[in-house]
């Protein structure tokens, strides 16, 4: 693992992070649709939550996930582990329209891992949805030590992450862990899927952040750049938002770590022995359910089947 090192290419502009002095963007009383209250509940904190934005009419992938990696939020043992695992498990969405309002409501009553935003859910608005999902995390799960937002494409290794977290507990920091991109000095794009407009980002390059497939959040860190989110203009990108900008601004410490999820792990099948063996936190770019089960039954198999 790797502290990444302050942003010297935009220290003369670091005024410009800094959380302003009136809220922009805030949670009112009855923001949250579904709350899934009872996920946290009890005399025992889980000392990790997880949060997956997920799209409503994804519904074979969250069954894939709960039935697979995420198994150990319900309570099931990881395969080759005889002790339960102290996480839990929520899927997080915004609007869409009605038909899918209601089969939110109905999958929430099945299995209580829902929680739905009184915001518009498209792409451009993930950044709203991590801010949520953060949210929902600090008011119904106070006694997480960490929270681990990470994609529905994405398969994590919750056994070998808590280890990490384990370790990561002891330096005593407010951080964000994850895989940095690899340039040192990310470039802002202008056009296409991830363009940034430049009344909300005036420079060229973003500072250092960690890709959005999977990072974790330190419980101290939480607070911190929720208070950043709501003061500042909104920007799509929401990795670059929580773990570059925002981090950036509030000191939280940034770590980069090899062993989380990268854009090239489908490039690379040897990202899928090792996830399967056990040796990295997360691999992503699972497009299917299928894909997910698979990587479970090697799992449990301690095989190498292979990207099918």
């Amino acid at each position: 693992m790797v502290i990444l090192p302050p942003d010297d290419h935009l220290k003369e502009h670091m005024s410009h992070f800094l959380p302003g002095p009136q809220v922009l963007n805030d949670f009112s009383p009855g923001f949250f649709l579904i709350s899934a209250p009872h996920v946290c509940g009890g005399s025992d904190s889980p000392s990790l939550v997880v949060v997956v934005p997920s799209v409503v009419y994804h519904w074979e992938i969250r069954a894939a996930i709960r039935a697979t990696w995420g198994s150990p939020a319900r309570g099931k043992l990881w395969p080759g582990h005889t002790h339960r695992l102290s996480v839990k498990l929520v899927f997080v969405f915004g609007v869409t329209d009605k038909k899918g309002s209601r089969d939110l409501h109905e999958e929430s009553q099945r299995y209580g891992d829902i929680v739905q935003g009184d915001f518009h859910d498209n792409y451009r608005n993930l950044s709203i949805k991590t801010a949520a999902a953060l949210q929902w995390s600090d008011t119904h799960c106070p006694g997480a030590k960490h929270v681990l937002k990470v994609d529905e494409d994405t398969f994590v290794n919750i056994p070998l992450l808590m280890e990490v977290l384990d370790y990561m507990s002891s330096l005593k920091l407010k951080f964000v862990l994850g895989h940095r991109h690899s340039s040192v000095r990310p470039r802002v794009a202008r056009a296409g899927r991830w363009a940034v407009d430049h009344a909300l980002y005036p420079f060229s390059e973003f500072p250092a952040y960690l890709y959005g497939h999977s990072y974790v959040v330190s419980r101290g860190a939480v607070p911190d750049l929720l208070f950043a989110f709501k003061r500042r203009p909104l920007m799509p990108n929401e990795d670059v938002l929580f773990t570059g900008v925002l981090a950036s601004a509030m000191g939280v410490t940034r770590i980069h770590s090899h062993s989380f999820a990268h854009v090239s792990d489908r490039q690379r099948n040897a990202t899928w022995c090792e996830e399967a063996r056990g040796l990295r936190v997360s691999r992503t770019l699972f497009r299917s359910a299928s894909a997910i089960l698979n990587m479970w039954f090697d799992i449990i198999l301690r095989r190498c089947h292979g990207d099918v």
